[in-house]
């Protein structure tokens, strides 16, 4: 399933340094989008997603230890992934998930 998304992250939606990371808990993959993914952000950012089938039932402590794997091959904070889900029929659909409570954006 990871190999799937690089897949479509490389050639679909054009992110380079894309790269797999084998964790305890799951692949995590890494790699940098060709423009920012969320209006707040000021510059590109490199992101971390977390693979995932539409039917995976997911729990705060599960996210926690991603974030946790994320951090520990990345060397320092991360403060948001990407989770992304495959349905059955190979769509892939992204989701921001965040370490924490974030403010609600000022319009």
């Amino acid at each position: 399933m990871a190999e799937q998304i690089r897949t479509n992250l490389v050639h679909q939606h054009l992110w380079t340094d894309v790269v797999i990371h084998k964790t305890k808990l799951t692949d995590l993959v890494h790699g940098t989008p060709p423009k920012t993914l969320h209006p707040d952000d000021i510059e590109i950012r490199s992101e971390w997603l977390v693979p995932a089938r539409s039917n995976d039932d997911w729990t705060i402590k599960q996210w926690d230890e991603c974030f946790h794997e994320a951090e520990g091959v990345a060397g320092k904070d991360v403060d948001r992934m990407l989770m992304a889900i495959v349905d059955n029929d190979s769509t892939i659909v992204y989701y921001f998930v965040y370490k924490g409570l974030v403010k609600p954006r000022k319009n």
